[in-house]
């Protein structure tokens, strides 16, 4: 179900005034990893904009991409 404007426009949750436009849009979170050839290694999207992705999890995400792939598991 999606929630009409009006159920936004409450007490203390003025979305125009917080993101300084008229549009009613609430952005959706996301980050993308992508190794060298542009292939997707990791992902984090979450329709809640309160939300975003931990920095930990973030940097251990990059850390894996980081390191190189051993003998046996290069395709």
């Amino acid at each position: 179900m999606i929630p009409r404007r009006s159920e936004h426009q409450s007490p203390g949750l003025d979305i125009p005034d917080r993101h300084g436009n008229e549009l009613w849009f609430l952005p959706i979170p996301a980050v993308f990893l992508l190794d060298r050839d542009g292939g997707v290694t990791w992902r984090y999207a979450d329709v809640d904009f309160t939300h975003s992705a931990a920095p930990e999890r973030i940097i251990a995400a990059l850390r894996q991409l980081a390191t190189p792939p051993r003998i046996g598991e290069m395709s």
